[in-house]
């Protein structure tokens, strides 16, 4: 393996999407300490660890379903000697993780919202919501939250995430310019490095079953049994429920 790889992309892309993962981790904290209380926390100190851990499995499904589309795009890029076409194919990338990152915090943040009014996170009632009184829903929405600040917290999020994800696409764009020779099986390996890598966190498991709702009742507390979930994996299941009554 090349040191541009060894060093640079592995350790480039690792390092963005582990920042991601702990910011995600970081919101579930906060999610605790503002949702908690003293009965389902402190009463339940290792269930609560276990939640929190399980819940790191929980977002690292969200990350790596992100990112299978980057490890395809690097698979058709990885085996051409054409530095412009590797460039833009960075510069794209920028974009691609700034935007669905931005829409992954964005989400979270609605499931903060949609669990301080109806005390669980996002499921059918989301798409109901919709067909209600719209005037009546969003005077509700403006008179109990501060809309104003969320607004600002989002775009400040959205400016933090570009500027991380530039910092490690530069560092990538600057060392493909100083690459140097890369053997067919280096990338090969790298490749599938990813490939397995992607694979392994998408299904959050390593048994028969995926990473799912029934693996969430850990303790005889429903606010731990809630606290793994993100929103984003809410909103899919949300998603999968509503189509299958179709």
């Amino acid at each position: 393996m090349t040191q541009f790889f060894r060093n640079h992309l592995l350790r480039s892309l690792l390092s963005l999407n582990a920042i991601i993962l702990a910011s995600m981790s970081l919101f579930r904290i906060v999610f605790l300490l503002y949702f908690g209380t003293f009965t389902n926390t402190l009463s339940f100190p290792l269930s609560v660890v276990k939640a929190l851990v399980l819940g790191v499995r929980f977002d690292a499904v969200i990350i790596a379903y992100i990112n299978s589309i980057v490890v395809v795009g690097f698979a058709l890029v990885w085996f051409t000697d054409n530095q412009n076409l590797q460039k833009k194919f960075l510069s794209a990338l920028l974009y691609y993780y700034v935007t669905l990152y931005s829409l992954v915090f964005f989400i979270l943040c609605i499931d903060f919202g949609f669990y301080s009014y109806f005390q669980n996170h996002i499921n059918i009632l989301i798409f109901g919501i919709v067909e209600d009184d719209t005037h009546a829903l969003l005077t509700t929405i403006f008179q109990n939250y501060n809309v104003p600040l969320f607004l600002t917290g989002i775009s400040a999020q959205c400016i933090a995430l570009f500027f991380l994800c530039r910092y490690f696409i530069r560092t990538l764009k600057t060392q493909l310019i100083q690459r140097e020779n890369r053997s067919l099986l280096s990338k090969i390996g790298l490749l599938f490095f990813f490939i397995g890598l992607d694979i392994l966190l998408a299904r959050g498991s390593v048994t028969m079953y995926p990473l799912g709702m029934m693996n969430t009742e850990i303790s005889s507390n429903v606010f731990i049994n809630k606290l793994p979930v993100n929103g984003v994996f809410a909103l899919k299941e949300a998603l999968t429920r509503t189509f299958q009554k179709f």
